[in-house]
């Protein structure tokens, strides 16, 4: 904040004089204003005298003065107050303003004091901050048993997550099948084909304003009379819902292949954790059996996983998963591969 504090000498003339004819002296004076600036460039001021029944307002240009000054005639006898005001030339963030009182007395001298007070606009505010604490949902576990059914049959699902007020949302999807309860931590998912099965729960917290997600895969195998739920020696990988060859083993449902020679893992960070290499030769699948209706045991550029038919081949484990003619077979090689699609 600019302060300028000063004085301000403003004297009352009388200058006026008796009037021609009549011998009586004019009942009026005038206001001398004399303000040093002190450092504040102003350009111009404007002054209101208000008194009685008496109200003035002018604009004084004092560009080529170092000083405020005016002198103001024609002012009544009485008891008055000046106000001045003005904006700094170089910086309109500045604005000045002050007050004083005088009295007019008649064929007499007065003075006032005015001080003229500079500051500087306000460049900050406040503000005052209101909300509450949110509780969000964090998920302790994801559980499904068993993890492997046949069709027609039902897994139990269940949630563990940090609920101490019981005010949270549970919403469950499933790729395939029916839900029960998909709003509950405790669902009942039941087999409608076979096929792996993806879940994802979504737990809500806060009205809705944040969440935590889990996902978990499950196996719908077909009935013991199917073929497929025992897997067939003579063809590569294993024919069984779920399951994969790894060297000399077969991966339980949900497991992964490792590359090298680490064999079955959970989970291809696992296959880290075993020493294999980083993310190359990893296999989630040997066969259609182990994916979705709507896709493919794929091989793509450094593993091979569940996924649309559009990577560099397909991995085949009899030779009707390859598309055949009668003039151009396509028979499962050996090595798992076939050169056309799946059926």
């Amino acid at each position: 904040m600019n302060r300028i504090s000063c004085w301000l000498p403003a004297v009352v003339l009388l200058l006026g004089c008796g009037s021609a004819g009549d011998g009586e002296p004019e009942a009026t004076g005038s206001l001398s204003l004399a303000l040093e600036t002190n450092g504040v460039t102003l350009n111009t001021v404007t002054y209101t005298i208000t008194g009685a029944d008496f109200s003035r307002t002018s604009v004084v240009d004092v560009t080529k003065s170092t000083r405020i000054s005016a002198l103001i005639g024609g002012l009544p006898e009485g008891h008055f107050e000046v106000a001045l005001s003005a904006t700094d030339a170089n910086d309109p963030t500045i604005n000045c303003s002050g007050s004083g009182a005088f009295d007019i007395v008649p064929r007499r001298t007065s003075r006032a004091s005015v001080n003229l007070y500079c500051r500087q606009d306000a460049t900050t505010g406040s503000v005052a901050i209101n909300g509450s604490v949110v509780r969000c949902p964090t998920i302790d576990s994801l559980s499904a048993e068993p993890s492997e059914t046949t069709v027609g049959d039902t897994i139990a699902l269940s949630v563990e997550a940090e609920d101490p007020d019981s005010l949270y949302r549970y919403l469950w999807t499933i790729s395939d099948g029916t839900l029960a309860d998909a709003d509950t931590p405790h669902p009942e998912l039941t087999c409608t084909s076979p096929g792996t099965v993806r879940l994802t729960l979504v737990v809500q917290g806060g009205g809705g304003l944040c969440s935590d997600t889990a996902e978990a895969t499950v196996y719908c195998t077909p009935p013991d009379s199917d073929p497929q739920s025992q897997d067939d020696p003579s063809t590569p990988g294993d024919d069984r819902i779920g399951y994969l060859v790894c060297g000399a083993e077969s991966c339980l449902p949900g497991s992964t292949c490792c590359a090298g020679d680490i064999g079955c893992a959970a989970s291809p960070e696992a296959c880290l954790a075993a020493g294999a290499p980083d993310y190359l030769g990893y296999r989630t699948c040997d066969g259609p059996e182990d994916c979705a209706p709507t896709e493919a045991c794929a091989v793509s550029r450094h593993w091979v996983s569940c996924g649309p038919a559009t990577f560099y081949g397909v991995l085949c484990h009899k030779d009707s998963d390859c598309v055949s003619t009668p003039d151009n077979p396509n028979p499962c090689q050996p090595n798992g591969y076939c050169d056309g699609p799946f059926e």
